[in-house]
């Protein structure tokens, strides 16, 4: 990124950070303070996060990290919050991806995996094929891992898939299963002997985008791809297979863009995205959409 951009997007960021501190002091408390929903949904934390250009979300399943994506001037960036003694820090763009496009980030339900999309340059030392420089062959997944209080370095996190810039959305339950969305179907790809196995077909016939998987893989909200773009939820059977997507209704599902499903770490709250704001809502309503 040149200097004179860098320098435009860090007057934007600090112009729009001074509004935010003028108005309203830090939040504080779980969840950025803001008071749990109940089954009518609700801007998450106005102001302070959700301000009509935001896409995406992710807590540390300490609870005490915030991360999300915002848009500015066009161009998606990742940002954080922290949480401290004296309140939710202010948003501040993420180091590990400063300079790149960042897409929704992911954390799994235990810790050990930061999961985003980017278009950034592969490492020198990548040992697979590289694609070409600012070729859309390198907007892919990017993965870090946790050990002990750091994060490794970024690296692709590329899937059994020929072609990894067609996947939307990857989400991860308590036992690091992977649920990803590449054409008309939704797969699964189970970790196993410290190996992930080939994927396997959740649903097909579902232009869809960004699952989200409860971390015990009870239930999945995905985006159905389309017009209208709408949020769908599917629940797992006894037997292990998959109900029938079901709208999460004209509740949820506002006329514009709607997306980014995130189940919170705890499976108490969905968090997703209508028209660049985010909203959350008690995980609870989705068992009334429950076929008995």
């Amino acid at each position: 990124m040149n200097s004179l951009k860098q320098a435009r997007l860090t007057a934007i960021f600090l112009f729009l950070s001074t509004i935010v501190t003028a108005q309203t002091p830090p939040p504080k408390g779980p969840y950025l303070g803001q008071i749990p929903p109940g089954k009518i949904p609700v801007i998450f934390a106005p102001g302070f996060i959700s301000n009509k250009n935001v896409v995406g979300c992710t807590f540390h399943p300490n609870g005490r990290e915030f991360y999300f994506c915002r848009f500015i001037s066009g161009t998606p960036y990742l940002m954080f919050t922290q949480k401290q003694a004296s309140g939710w820090t202010e948003p501040a763009f993420v180091q590990f991806n400063r300079d790149f496009f960042g897409g929704p980030p992911f954390i799994s339900p235990d810790g050990s995996s930061f999961i985003w999309r980017a278009k950034r340059p592969f490492p020198a030392d990548w040992p697979g094929v590289k694609p070409q420089p600012g070729s859309r062959e390198e907007l892919v997944y990017w993965n870090m891992q946790k050990t002990g209080a750091e994060w490794s370095a970024p690296a692709p996190f590329l899937l059994p898939f020929p072609d990894n810039f067609r996947l939307h959305g990857i989400s991860l339950s308590l036992d690091n299963t992977i649920y990803t969305c590449h054409g008309n179907s939704i797969f699964k790809i189970a970790y196993k002997n410290q190996a992930y196995t080939e994927p396997e077909t959740v649903i097909s016939g579902y232009p869809g985008a960004y699952p989200a998987i409860a971390p015990d893989e009870s239930f999945l909200v995905f985006t159905k791809q389309g017009n209208p773009r709408q949020l769908m939820v599917i629940f797992r059977n006894t037997d292990n297979s998959w109900t029938q997507p079901v709208s999460l209704g004209e509740t949820i599902n506002k006329p514009g863009m709607n997306g980014y499903p995130y189940i919170s770490f705890d499976k108490k709250y969905l968090f997703y995205t209508s028209n660049h704001n985010l909203y959350w809502i008690s995980t609870e309503f989705l068992e009334d959409l429950r076929t008995p």
